[in-house]
């Protein structure tokens, strides 16, 4: 593949944190607006992205559960190619069966996957939604889909009872062994999002599961750099 020369790299780095730092300009503009979500909604943004050409040659998927599904991907990442294919309530075991569908059909240059906290809180092991999460990531690899895996998030409160926090640890060893195995990149949300407990910060939850907008813009911070170093690996100058 074609080396991108650092002059390319830095404008590609500048343009999309322009965008990123506009769109959450945007993001709190419209944050106390009844119709912010309307205006922001991910179905909406792709729309726009597909009409501006954004997805005629690369495509990043967002892959996972609602956590996936709940981040509004303008303003986090401005006018990257991201299609967003989160689906709520979803698990790994149910994933595997869409994952041809929303990820591999669209040949993409880039995946973030980010799936298994619906696995562990409906009573499946850890060893489980390893093996379901290595056959979605062994398909990629097949088609040559550079991959971020992301870990679980750390949850607080009434959802303690069925992810507790060291069935959640050891699942995301398992998530980092799996990134070691594909040679993927591996985005460490759990110790960024959680206290000293263990237990996800009050400020980064709506519920104690979901992140907060607050939580989503720690996520985002999180995992930029990871998606700007990659995204830079698939720009053709």
């Amino acid at each position: 593949m074609k080396k991108v020369r650092p002059v390319h790299f830095l404008i590609l780095t500048a343009f999309v944190l322009l965008s990123v730092g506009f769109s959450l300009t945007t993001w709190k503009m419209f944050e106390f607006r009844g119709r912010h979500h309307e205006i922001i909604s991910n179905a909406r943004h792709e729309q726009t992205l597909a009409g501006s050409g954004m997805y005629d040659e690369h495509v990043i998927v967002f892959f996972g559960d609602s956590q996936i599904d709940l981040w509004w991907m303008a303003p986090s990442f401005g006018a990257l190619p991201i299609v967003n294919r989160g689906v709520s309530g979803d698990w790994a075991g149910k994933a595997v069966h869409r994952f041809d569908r929303d990820v591999l059909s669209l040949k993409p240059k880039l995946l973030i996957m980010l799936i298994g906290t619906n696995d562990i809180g409906n009573g499946r092991t850890v060893e489980e939604v390893v093996a379901d999460i290595d056959d979605m990531l062994g398909r990629a690899a097949e088609q040559n889909i550079p991959i971020l895996l992301c870990s679980v998030l750390p949850v607080r409160g009434v959802y303690l009872e069925n992810h507790p926090v060291e069935v959640l640890l050891r699942l995301n060893n398992g998530l980092k062994a799996l990134s070691q195995k594909y040679n993927a990149g591996y985005v460490d949300f759990y110790s960024h999002l959680a206290g000293a407990d263990g237990l996800l910060k009050k400020e980064y939850t709506s519920d104690g599961l979901h992140p907060s907008r607050l939580g989503y813009m720690e996520m985002t911070r999180v995992l930029l750099p990871h998606l700007l170093r990659d995204a830079a690996l698939f720009y053709q100058p």
